[in-house]
């Protein structure tokens, strides 16, 4: 109930701001008013923060509860939730693929506990690489978010090269996440590989890859 309550009254908050801040955003893009467009934006961003927020909040008090009850249901339910919630960070790697296509095989037992116990490996490790992965959407989308109106302001101006330096960027803490996940991802492939024939090797490499 609590839960029902919190949400709705962040959820019409932001609704509300998003479509009375239209019409002055669009004036300030307009006028390029930097400072008016980037002051909506925050406040926007911050509305959306705040549903979020208790989106988090009341997800941490739920695994906590099944968590007395069923560690693994909790663990399950957590997972869905983040997939659900952020999508860009919970996207399946090229190994989690790959172990799933083994796993819908039919192997021998010897093979099938191998792979079984390659998935459960996996799993702990890139739920790790998950975590760090919205830590850092959740500390960096509101000021990219901001910096989005401002690269706006900037084509509008008609200051090409000043939006496009803007969107470089420069250090991305998740695109380093991102690679190290990716190399850690290939070396669990190539651990697979070995489990397997070449020619379940192959089967899985087109079902995952596409055809070569």
């Amino acid at each position: 109930d609590d839960y029902e309550v919190r949400l709705h009254e962040a959820l019409v908050a932001r609704d509300r701001y998003l479509e009375t801040s239209a019409p002055q955003m669009y004036k300030a893009l307009q006028e390029s008013n930097v400072d008016r467009a980037e002051q909506i934006m925050r406040r926007q961003v911050d509305l959306r923060r705040a549903v979020r927020d208790v989106n988090d909040e009341y997800r941490k008090s739920m695994v906590a509860a099944m968590n007395e009850v069923d560690e693994a249901s909790a663990a399950s339910f957590d997972r869905l939730a983040l997939e659900r919630s952020y999508q860009r960070a919970t996207r399946p790697t090229r190994a989690a693929r790959s172990i799933d296509a083994a796993l819908g095989m039919e192997l021998p037992t010897e093979t099938l506990e191998a792979v079984q116990a390659l998935a459960a490996e996996y799993a702990a490790v890139d739920d790790g690489f998950t975590r760090r992965l919205i830590n850092e959407m959740r500390k960096t989308e509101p000021d990219q978010q901001v910096e989005q109106i401002n690269r706006m302001v900037a084509m509008i101006d008609g200051d090409f090269r000043g939006a496009f330096d803007r969107g470089a960027g420069g250090d991305d803490p998740m695109r380093e996440i991102r690679e190290q996940r990716d190399t850690i991802s290939d070396q669990f492939v190539d651990r697979l590989r070995a489990m397997l024939t070449p020619e379940q090797a192959e089967y899985i490499g087109v079902k995952v890859e596409g055809p070569y």
